[in-house]
């Protein structure tokens, strides 16, 4: 966590300094529950906050639609998604360069910059 809040300053020197374009901040969740497989159960709770995320969040299921929602914001945002659907989304965003994140890999921040044409960078913050 202090190594996230130390790329903090960064982040925002980053987003001040894109041209005025918004930004968009790409992490994946979290680490997964051990013992789960490859899809580990969720507690009471967590099905609870699922539900509740799946309806406020219905109309971002679409990557495609995702992409225009946030070149329409003209503001920064932060997307949180999985492995498998962070490339799609970077893609969607005017991203050329092919994205591959293992499955083992929750320590990428992807930053795209919404210039003409997008930009994107690539930070690691492990620990």
């Amino acid at each position: 966590m202090k190594r996230l809040a130390s790329l903090l300053p960064i982040l925002l020197l980053i987003a001040a300094a894109a041209d005025a374009a918004p930004v968009v901040f790409v992490v994946r969740h979290a680490e997964k529950a051990k013992g789960g497989g490859n899809d580990p159960e969720l507690s009471p709770a967590g099905h609870e906050r699922a539900n509740a995320l799946a309806r406020i969040l219905k109309d971002s299921r679409d990557v495609a639609g995702l992409a225009v929602k946030l070149r329409a914001m003209n503001a920064n945002a932060l997307v949180v998604g999985h492995g498998n659907t962070i490339p799609d989304l970077m893609k969607a965003l005017g991203i050329a360069i092919p994205i591959n994140i293992p499955d083992a890999d929750y320590t990428e921040i992807f930053v795209v910059s919404l210039s003409d044409p997008p930009q994107l960078l690539r930070l690691h913050y492990p620990f």
